[in-house]
């Protein structure tokens, strides 16, 4: 197969990072970075490994038009789009890695990868907003989308690729980040989705609040994953208030 680049997109990831390299050691022929202005060792860990990597300064970042910099830094091949708390498993890596024999080299320009979230080590989350989804996360760089949109869309790849939706996974392990972590990230994508959709007002914001709880808890089943489930979607539900309001 040809070259793999792993790229990352990160910001004060120093105790979950050295693992990340760990696990793509023998799956990635490179790996390049977009770093958001760690102030913990992120890019001393970076530079002890050889990666390239750019700092985009905090009051640039756009997330994901950064993300579109940073696959420009893959200059050939294909690449993997993963942060610094997801893994991908044993199986998932030797079958990319054995693409030419498993579905043609040629064949395909965009793989998707099941998501799995994990509450802990042994159990992902089955239902709600945490339920196991596909995305775009393996594409060859001839196939580089169009991230230039609004934060967490779906990427925009050229009509001319060719989609395959594979039965392979990759673990989000959203238990490794502190309390204090979640909330910053999250306070940082309220920040940038209100720049670029505009603030909701307080009003819209409270009278969302009840509907994205009942999406996630009740119609997307995220009471079946018990106490861990209403936590995580009760979470979620409130950042989608305080993001967008109404608006979908």
């Amino acid at each position: 197969m040809t070259k793999i680049t792993a790229c990352l997109m990160l910001k004060n990831e120093e105790d979950k990072l050295e693992d990340l390299l760990y696990n793509l050691r023998d799956f990635a022929d490179e790996v390049v970075a977009i770093d958001h202005g760690s102030t913990d060792r992120t890019q001393a860990i970076l530079t002890e490994h050889g990666i390239r990597f750019k700092v985009i300064p905090e009051d640039d970042q756009w997330l994901d038009k950064d993300r579109k910099i940073l696959f420009d830094m893959a200059d050939e091949g294909w690449i993997l789009h993963i942060d610094a708390d997801e893994r991908l498993p044993e199986e998932t890596k030797r079958r990319l890695k054995s693409w030419g024999s498993e579905l043609g080299d040629d064949k395909y320009d965009v793989v998707w990868l099941w998501s799995m979230h994990y509450m802990n080590p042994k159990r992902y989350y089955a239902y709600g907003f945490w339920a196991p989804h596909t995305e775009p996360r393996f594409f060859r760089t001839s196939s580089k989308p169009d991230f230039n949109v609004k934060i967490h869309s779906q990427p925009k790849f050229k009509k001319s690729a060719v989609h395959y939706v594979s039965g392979l996974e990759y673990e989000h392990h959203y238990y490794l980040k502190s309390k204090e972590r979640i909330h910053s990230q999250h306070e940082q994508f309220i920040e940038v989705e209100h720049r670029q959709k505009g603030k909701p007002s307080t009003l819209s914001t409270v009278i969302s609040y009840p509907f994205w709880l009942f999406n996630g808890i009740v119609w997307k089943g995220g009471f079946l994953d018990g106490l861990e489930g209403l936590r995580a979607n009760g979470f979620l539900a409130l950042y989608f208030a305080k993001a967008r309001g109404l608006k979908r």
